[in-house]
Order: C-alpha cells, then structure tokens, then sequence
C-alpha cells in the first residue's frame, strides 16, 4: 500500500490498496475509514496508526464474539441446571407420592399452594424464609418448625398434603432439613 516508501499512507495510496485487496468503496468511505485510523489528524496514517486500528477491530470482533458464545454457554448450563432440577424435582414427587395416598396432581397441588404462599410473602430470599422456619435458630428446621412456618404463610394444607411436603423437603428422611450452599 505504502508506495512511496514514506511510512504513511496518504488518501491515494490508502484507496488504491483497498482496491488491491478487493474492496470498492465510495469516496466517502475511503475518507471515513482513513479519518477513524488518522488518530494524529494530519491526513495520512501511520504505520503505527494502521497497525492500532487494525487491532482495535480485532479486538472489538473477537471481544463480541467471546462474549456471545459466553453468554450462549452460561444459558445452555442455566438450561441444564433447570432440567436437572425438574427432573429432581419430580422425582421428589414420586418418592412423596408413593410415601402417601395423594397422587402426583395432588402433590403438585400441595406444592403450588406452598409457592403460592411464598411469592404471596414476596420472600426476597430462600435463606431468609428458612431463618424464619428456624424458630430456635439452631440451623435446623425440624417437622413441627416446618409445620409451623407454613402455618404462618398461610398454607392449609390436609394431613395427607403436610406429610407429600414433609417427604419432598426431606426426601433422605433425615428428620431435620438444613440449608446448605452448594
């Protein structure tokens, strides 16, 4: 492109490189391409100019295209997380179901009163609705804590429902439920 060896290129000699190369543009867009790589306004660019803009460019296409396929790859795993967490979940179900005589609607019945109550308290935090629960504040909710604190979200449930939520939040019969951060 440099054809008088200067070490800038001047309008003519930018133009005529681009035309080289393959790239027809309109005069108006010679002068806006040569005017965003010409950082020192004085006509011509540099070597040092060409090289900066040049690596600008790279920089702001690669830069997209890493964080495009960032964001592609943090949605597919949020996916996989919620599959794996309704596959879980209905698996929870299964295993309150068959601990009581409810069916599976029923269940899903007795758990959408419970997260209907939640949102209804517009609890801000799971941690801070299992503090509540967690009445003597030993980190443990136990059956009556638990039995309690739907009580007071106003939850009312049958006996047969307490027993299917029961079973669902402590599906390995631990006796207790503890809120642990994975």
């Amino acid at each position: 492109m440099d054809t008088d060896k200067s070490g800038s290129l001047t309008y003519w000699e930018f133009s005529q490189g681009l035309k080289k190369i393959g790239l027809r543009l309109e005069k108006s867009q010679v002068e806006t391409l040569l005017a965003a790589l010409d950082r020192d306004g004085d006509g011509e660019v540099s070597v040092a100019e060409f090289v900066s803009g040049v690596i600008r460019q790279v920089d702001v296409r690669f830069g997209r295209e890493a964080d495009a396929n960032a964001r592609k790859a943090r949605a597919e795993q949020r996916e996989r997380e919620r599959e794996l967490e309704r596959l879980a979940f209905e698996e929870q179900q299964r295993d309150a179901m068959a601990a009581s005589e409810l069916t599976a609607y029923q269940v899903r019945t007795a758990w959408n009163k419970v997260n209907r109550a939640i949102a209804k308290k517009g609890a801000k935090s799971m941690v801070k609705l299992f503090n509540e629960f967690d009445e003597d504040g030993n980190g443990v909710v136990d059956r009556d804590e638990f039995k309690e604190g739907m009580a007071r979200l106003g939850v009312k449930l049958s006996r047969a429902e307490f027993e299917a939520c029961w079973q669902y939040a402590d599906p390995r019969g631990e006796v207790t439920l503890s809120y642990r951060v994975a």
